[in-house]
């Protein structure tokens, strides 16, 4: 495991100079003080390539050796190629097949269950899943809805076959796609092609139903890490960490309050990084073993919600 964020930081004293806004305003609905953005010149291809390459100062493997590529994300550096082909050309894995996955707030989840199978199909013996997003490129800077809201950054996790008893135990997802428009860019795609007008009306920006999304993501929340527990066959007691994507720490009290788990069981680090959404999780788990949160055998349920609405969890032996 491995993460990356930019040089810079923007704190919420930062935002209050360009939006109607305060720190505090920000801080008591999200959690949020500070976001990491990246340069003008620092594509989402970029920040996963600096986690990828300090997960392989940590964790040798050769390039050649890396049988296949998942780049979740929903900030891709163009419509095609993949954003995985880049990443690939970058670090030398020439044997590496490669695609990316959309999903966006869920797409860590996604491409581990996905890597997951794979391997445990025999197909692939590593998989190199690289989530990264420049969210500060989509966002339109003007909303004090939804420009506090996120940051940049990229995670790399590598999954090899193994014959231990660490790994992945039980996996869920789930995606409602009659909401799709409460958390959407409208325009960019085939339906909204890019013109003039779209840009001046900010259409292939983020546009959210704040409202919405959390009294849809906490049920879902709770939905999928109890599939995933009995799945596991295991109760929540046996969970020595719940790591959540970073999307709001309300959502995240919330979810500990509706299921009745102590809020230190959750871990959050959404103060200083925001949301980064497929990246958040990631970089989450690299925080968290730093801190010495996770130990070796610990159970480790991850877990997301997101634009979709798509949801999903991952229960890990460590």
């Amino acid at each position: 495991m491995a993460s990356y964020v930019p040089k810079r930081t923007m704190t919420n004293r930062d935002l209050e100079k360009t939006l109607d806004t305060s720190h505090e305003w920000i801080y008591e609905r999200t959690g949020i003080a500070a976001r990491h953005i990246a340069a003008e010149d620092e594509p989402a291809s970029a920040l996963g390539v600096r986690a990828v390459r300090d997960l392989m100062a940590k964790h040798p493997i050769a390039p050649e050796d890396i049988d296949l590529i998942i780049v979740p994300t929903s900030t891709p550096d163009m419509v095609f190629p993949a954003t995985a082909c880049i990443v690939q050309a970058a670090i030398g894995a020439r044997n590496a097949a490669t695609f990316d996955l959309s999903a966006a707030c869920t797409g860590y989840i996604y491409a581990l269950n996905t890597a997951a199978t794979f391997i445990e199909s025999g197909f692939y013996r590593n998989v190199l899943v690289v989530a990264t997003e420049k969210y500060s490129s989509i966002l339109d800077w003007t909303d004090r809805t939804t420009a506090v809201l996120f940051g940049d950054g990229a995670s790399a996790t590598l999954l090899t076959r193994s014959s231990d008893a660490s790994g992945i135990l039980a996996m869920d997802s789930g995606t409602d796609g009659g909401k799709c428009e409460q958390l959407y860019i409208p325009a960019g795609g085939s339906r909204s092609p890019v013109t003039k007008e779209t840009v001046e009306k900010k259409l292939s920006t983020v546009h959210m139903k704040g409202t919405e999304v959390f009294k849809n993501a906490v049920p879902r929340f709770r939905q999928t890490i109890e599939r995933v527990l009995a799945a596991a066959k295991c109760s929540i007691d046996d969970i020595a960490l719940i790591i959540p994507h970073q999307a709001n720490v309300r959502i995240i009290n919330a979810v500990a309050k509706d299921m009745k788990v102590p809020q230190e069981k959750f871990f959050s680090n959404i103060e200083h990084y925001a949301n980064t959404s497929s990246a958040s999780i990631g970089i989450a788990i690299v925080d968290a073993l730093a801190q010495g949160k996770i130990k070796k055998n610990d159970l480790v349920l991850l877990t997301a919600f997101g634009a979709g609405y798509s949801w999903g969890s991952t229960l890990v032996r460590w």
